[in-house]
């Protein structure tokens, strides 16, 4: 009735009608969207087995695993006989794990139930959760993602009666609420490609390139990012002053270049906590995306022994351009004419310690100067005040060293660190 037409990408980027460009080792990780009811599922495994002899095991709501009650809060124990004998799995951390260790073909809805069965208006709407951990848990083993788009369904069909209305009819309102009793609640909400970025897994080659391998945020993740630390530029209120050729200074951001290459050179304030309204103030005002040059602490392989902080610590500083310290990707970034910001002192001088309010810890040999000068680059140096007047250190490195636990965990969370320098 519906003669389903797939298409898929071969590695050289053609498209052809078939499941010929869907890796045919494992593990790959096949992330889509649900059409109503998911009545896409049925063509879908079914011509992965035909075509390519390839089992996708699926990866479900626990709905589809109930335990049979004779009062009919739940349907015949045989409606899931389908689901359970083509391998589904109830959506757990623990079975994906599982599943990929076996080099699987695991097919995902982020959505799930809540997308399956969206309500009027709400088409192709996609309701995948804040934290897509399954794209970690894929680069963990190395799997393949695969996304998908499947359309059609919502255009030919439409919902005459959704949630809201049911809900309204004593019948089925008491239907939904005892079928749905003890459900796990779906999430909501987000962008696949924003998580993907923030786990700097996408590849344009076979070797990950934090400059080519770049997509700048789109507007709603920069927003999103700005409205999270909206906080701090209230309660700090900046003031940021620039100077125009003439040697004016202005308040406001008009004296720095427009066109790149341009390297800003400044100093850290404590915590670094200055480059939260910085680099905010030069894309609002100046739609000028500034790509940082940051500590290799900040691009860890997640340990779960605690080692590390949880992965979405630094998702910030990957979807706003962070890219590991290093001549290699200092001269790409002035080679592409970008906007770099540079803090010489880097993490020593962002953890300054008692009495180093204001002190520079910059390298005897400023070779960023030399790679500026090869490119013509302006180099534009600035300085942050406030923060270390109004600001005291009670505890640092020093102290924090005497006492046994805190000076096991600073151990442990540098193990492995590269040392750029030493101070």
């Amino acid at each position: 009735m519906t003669a389903p037409v797939m298409l898929s990408t071969l590695e050289d980027g053609t498209i052809v009608r078939g499941l010929a460009g869907i890796p045919y080792e494992g593990p790959v990780l096949l992330v889509g969207y649900h059409m109503l009811l998911g009545l896409e599922i049925i063509p879908l495994m079914t011509q992965f087995l035909i075509e390519r002899n390839i089992h996708l095991r699926g990866i479900a709501h626990p709905m589809l695993f109930p335990k049979y009650k004779e009062h009919g809060s739940t349907l015949s124990p045989f409606f899931y006989d389908a689901f359970h004998i083509m391998g589904a799995v109830p959506v757990s951390g623990a079975n994906l794990f599982k599943l990929f260790s076996r080099k699987s073909h695991v097919l995902l809805y982020p959505g799930g139930a809540r997308e399956a069965l969206h309500r009027k208006g709400e088409e192709y709407k996609l309701f995948w959760p804040e934290q897509a951990e399954f794209v970690r848990m894929a680069a963990k083993f190395g799997a393949k993602i695969v996304p998908f788009g499947t359309v059609g369904e919502d255009d030919i069909g439409q919902v005459v009666l959704d949630y809201e209305d049911l809900m309204k009819i004593p019948y089925y309102r008491d239907q939904i609420r005892r079928n749905t009793e003890g459900n796990q609640e779906d999430g909501n909400g987000i962008d696949l490609v924003t998580t993907i970025k923030g786990a700097t897994f996408y590849r344009r080659g076979k070797s990950r390139d934090y400059i080519s391998d770049y997509l700048p945020p789109t507007h709603s993740e920069f927003i999103k990012l700005y409205e999270s630390n909206k906080w701090f530029s209230d309660m700090t209120a900046p003031v940021m002053l620039s100077t125009l050729e003439d040697g004016t200074i202005v308040r406001g951001l008009a004296g720095i270049p427009s066109e790149g290459p341009v390297l800003l050179v400044g100093y850290h304030m404590l915590l670094g906590l200055e480059i939260i309204s910085l680099m905010a103030q030069f894309l609002i005002e100046r739609n000028i995306h500034v790509r940082g040059i940051a500590h290799p602490m900040l691009f860890p392989k997640y340990k779960e022994d605690g080692s590390t902080l949880s992965p979405f610590f630094y998702d910030a500083f990957r979807i706003m351009g962070a890219v590991p310290v290093s001549g290699t990707n200092l001269f790409k970034l002035l080679s592409r004419k970008s906007h770099v910001l540079l803090y010489p002192g880097g993490v020593r001088e962002a953890l300054h310690r008692k009495g180093e309010e204001y002190k520079l810890f910059w390298p005897e040999q400023a070779e960023f100067v030399r790679m500026a000068a090869r490119f013509g680059a302006k180099i534009v140096p600035f300085g942050t005040v406030g923060e270390d007047d109004i600001g005291q250190v009670v505890l640092d490195y020093e102290d924090l060293m005497k006492i046994p636990y805190y000076r096991d965990q600073i151990m442990r969370n540098t193990e492995g660190n590269v040392k750029l320098r030493y101070a």
